[in-house]
């Protein structure tokens, strides 16, 4: 008897989830490799495990609800007010590394606002 493997009982969609880290990892890889490797908390692949977890764990919350763009820009659900799914997986990231940041007792404005403004250029 064949067995099913984890995406097939849980039906998982493997290429969505992998957009989802793809996207997730353009955004904070560097970010989370940055700060844990400084802490030597995880390594590389540690980081990349971290994001393949919030990919599935986006994938559970939003996948379903987000199958129907348009539906959910306008729903109560688009919490970010997003003009796309990306950008919201963007926002939805930000909060989700902001979280781990918190999650290790770190001060997680500074490391984001030093990572996306190195320069620290005012505006």
């Amino acid at each position: 008897m064949k067995s099913e493997s984890k995406s097939q009982k849980y039906n998982i969609d493997a290429d969505e989830i992998g957009m989802i880290a793809a996207c997730l990892s353009d955004n904070y890889l560097k970010i989370l490799y940055d700060f844990c490797s400084k802490r030597n908390l995880i390594g590389y692949i540690g980081c990349l495990s971290e994001i393949s977890d919030w990919s599935h764990e986006f994938y559970r919350e939003y996948y379903d609800k987000m199958t129907e763009w348009e539906d959910f820009e306008e729903s109560d659900d688009n919490i970010y007010n997003a003009v796309g799914w990306d950008d919201f997986l963007i926002e939805w990231g930000y909060d989700r590394i902001k979280r781990f940041l918190d999650e290790h007792g770190e001060s997680n404005a500074e490391i984001l606002i030093c990572q996306s403004n190195p320069l620290n250029i005012k505006s």
